[in-house]
């Protein structure tokens, strides 16, 4: 008996309770720890709004790993966060949507990014060229030489934009100094220039006589060429033009003598503003020819019903006027306007389209590149494809 009744009276331990201040400094230091672990999160998502990003874009930025290069470069512009929102953004070309200042850049401007790589601007330089210039601006460099002081090139045409069209003071290339072989000389879309140059043996091998009925007596040109130009000058003469090919193929040797003739009485500057050099002058591809005028009495070709017609519709059978005015500066050479060059149908629809001179048009699109890794990806030079339309 006395041992059940200690067991009842045996006192029970007190109940354990949890300090709620222990509770609390726990909780606190959670919180701390949550709190400096997500602040580099929240430093750069501020960061990003002050750069001009909304919630939607920053999500994204994250999501499209674009943190880091963002932040570092402080880039932003309209056009950036909504390529960005969009899913359009090309990741290569990011800066290029931050600093061209008025529009989103397109193929063509990462193309010509990569073209003028390819001549040797480095990256601040080409920033520098996107951000001031318009893309019809930059296209020279591609036909002049080097320029290590792009600003320079810079200031000079925006000082010029007011004549109207492409005019800058300075000079940009040495004529003649830096030249190379025209590659593949065959080729409808040859390149003769003040810098690609035909061996003094190239004569092309399928020269054919040109009938007196569509040019004066004498006249050769390539096959096609010769084709497409009679087939044209027919065309003309059924809306009421009348035209003649009045100059055509020379070889090599003939030019070297004429330019001697004319060397006896120019200087050598003033001969190179207007002609060629054997070797330089695109009359020795057999793709070149000269126009008259038949029935108008202006002595100016530029002011006849023979040349409006040529301006309207030579492209359609692949003739390009190749010397065209208000481009000096970018063809080294005066206008000419008689002075036609046959490229082929698809070429010469794209040329006039692009308001390119053939040399800008060449160097863009159908030069070869000097480094095959700084050649566009398929997916950006087939929206160029558009450019090209013939139709």
């Amino acid at each position: 008996m006395t041992a059940n009744k200690d067991s009842k009276t045996k006192k029970k331990k007190p109940k354990r309770r949890v300090r709620w201040w222990l509770l609390a400094i726990i909780g606190l230091v959670i919180a701390g720890i949550v709190y400096l672990a997500t602040m580099p999160y929240r430093n750069d998502n501020r960061k990003l709004e002050q750069l001009g990003y909304d919630k939607e874009a920053i999500a994204l930025i994250r999501e499209k790993e674009l943190l880091q290069v963002i932040l570092d470069n402080e880039y932003y512009s309209k056009y950036l966060a909504a390529a960005i929102k969009d899913g359009s953004l090309r990741k290569d070309y990011i800066a290029l949507y931050a600093v061209i200042p008025d529009r989103r850049p397109d193929s063509v401007d990462f193309l010509l990014y990569r073209r003028l790589e390819d001549a040797g601007y480095e990256e601040d330089q080409l920033l520098n060229l996107f951000a001031a210039l318009k893309q019809e601006e930059m296209t020279p460099l591609l036909v002049y030489d080097y320029q290590w002081d792009e600003q320079g090139y810079i200031s000079d045409v925006v000082n010029n934009r007011d004549s109207g069209h492409f005019d800058i003071s300075g000079d940009y290339r040495q004529m003649f100094k830096i030249t190379e072989k025209a590659p593949d000389p065959d080729s409808f879309q040859v390149l003769v220039s003040r810098h690609y140059y035909l061996d003094e043996r190239y004569a092309p091998k399928d020269l054919k006589d040109i009938s007196d009925q569509f040019s004066v007596g004498g006249t050769v040109l390539r096959e096609e060429a010769g084709l497409f130009a009679t087939k044209m000058i027919e065309a003309a003469q059924s809306g009421g033009a009348y035209f003649y090919i009045s100059d055509s193929y020379w070889n090599y040797t003939d030019l070297d003598e004429m330019n001697g003739r004319y060397l006896s009485y120019l200087s050598e500057d003033d001969f190179d503003a207007m002609y060629a050099r054997a070797g330089f002058n695109e009359h020795q591809t057999g793709l070149a020819l000269n126009m008259a005028a038949t029935y108008e009495d202006e002595e100016d070709f530029r002011k006849t019903d023979a040349y409006r017609w040529l301006k309207d519709n030579a492209a359609s059978f692949g003739f390009i006027e190749r010397f065209p005015e208000n481009k000096e500066m970018i063809t080294g050479r005066q206008a000419e306007p008689d002075h036609w060059r046959y490229v082929g149908r698809d070429i010469a629809m794209a040329l006039k389209n692009s308001k390119l001179t053939f040399d800008e048009f060449y160097c863009l699109y159908l030069k070869d590149w000097e480094d095959p890794e700084l050649v566009p990806s398929e997916s950006i030079l087939n929206q160029i494809d558009w450019y090209m339309m013939t139709d």
